[in-house]
Order: structure tokens, then sequence, then C-alpha cells
């Protein structure tokens, strides 16, 4: 899993939270939640590679 791999490349500790806890990780949260509304909704993309692209930057 590439989320996996890179927090061991980077030596973050990972740590999985509780099923139904989404306050232990509101920051994530609270990303997931916006993304379609802020970017997804509001940019046109035509390709995968395109929107990797526009996330990466």
């Amino acid at each position: 899993m590439a989320v996996l791999r890179f927090s061991q490349e980077r030596q973050i500790d990972w740590h999985d939270i509780a099923p139904g806890k989404p306050t232990q990780n509101a920051f994530i949260e609270s990303f997931n939640a916006r993304l379609p509304d802020e970017f997804l909704n509001e940019t046109l993309l035509t390709s995968l590679a395109q929107a990797r692209a526009v996330l990466a930057a």
C-alpha cells in the first residue's frame, strides 16, 4: 500500500483510528470533506494525470 510505504520511507509512525471515531483524526476528516467541494467541483479535469499534477502542486 502506497501510504504505508510513504510513511515507512519517512520514518512516520502509522496508527489506525478506531472504527466510527473520526474525531481521532479531525484534520484528515476535514480534508476529505472539503476536497470535493473546494477542488473537484470547481476544477475541470480531463485526465487522471492532470488531477494528480494539480493535487501535487
